[in-house]
């Protein structure tokens, strides 16, 4: 029978795991620009002159003016460079910028704003402060250091029961953890630690216990699955079958 922090506890393992294979699974980019193509020779052209622009190009770092159409860069080098590459164009040039430093814009392919709700509500026990609005979380700086707070972290937990779900665990910084480590912190409340990478948990016995997750589950994993997994050890790698244990009803 399920209680209700189990409940509890398996929506948000449901909702960490969905953003997690959700997340994984973006990995079709579209290429496409909106905007005319340089080949469009009526196309309206700025060009930009700046103090300096940043091209993020090893070849050459910096240049003075960048010229575009629409959303599509056509150019960029030094002004006169820039000029000679959109002959045949319409174009104007705007000094808006003359005095700033222009760069790329910054588009991350790898963020995560699911897992960043979720890590930030959980017990943070990460390898550097984190400055949140409520309250500054000190770093854990060595394996010592991180073991002495996830034992704070479950003895400040009121009811008996009640899990503890934690991020920021890094093993180069806090060595290795297994299910026997979290086992001498408590061997009666479930805990949970979601590695800083958030592919990786690791359960102590009382986890593994809420959950099901027994060795006959295990064996039901495909060797593929079993070389992600650490059953004696309780370390488990996102996007496994192990995944379904959490999810189950």
């Amino acid at each position: 029978m399920c209680t209700a922090w189990t409940r509890q506890l398996k929506k948000l393992l449901i909702t960490v795991v969905i953003a997690t294979l959700f997340l994984h699974g973006c990995t079709d980019n579209d290429n496409s620009t909106a905007g005319p193509g340089h080949d469009d020779a009526t196309a309206e052209v700025t060009i930009f002159s700046a103090r300096s622009v940043i091209t993020m190009d090893p070849a050459r770092p910096f240049a003075e003016a960048v010229a575009v159409a629409g959303e599509k860069i056509l150019a960029v080098g030094s002004m006169s460079e820039v000029v000679t590459a959109v002959d045949g164009y319409s174009y104007e040039i705007d000094a808006t910028f003359e005095e700033k430093v222009i760069i790329p814009g910054l588009i991350d392919q790898h963020v995560h704003p699911l897992l960043a709700g979720l890590t930030m509500s959980m017990e943070i026990i990460a390898i550097e402060d984190w400055v949140l609005p409520h309250a500054t979380v000190k770093k854990a700086v060595d394996r010592e250091d991180y073991l002495n707070r996830l034992a704070e972290a479950v003895v400040a937990l009121e009811a008996p029961e009640e899990p503890l779900f934690t991020w920021g665990f890094h093993h180069n910084f806090h060595g290795k953890l297994t299910r026997q480590d979290l086992d001498n912190i408590s061997r009666s409340r479930p805990i949970i630690v979601w590695h800083r990478s958030v592919h990786e948990f690791i359960l102590n016995s009382a986890a593994m216990h809420a959950f099901e997750i027994t060795p006959e589950f295990y064996e039901t994993f495909s060797e593929s699955a079993k070389s992600q997994s650490n059953f004696d050890e309780g370390h488990f790698w996102a996007g496994i079958p192990f995944c379904t244990s959490l999810c189950g009803p």
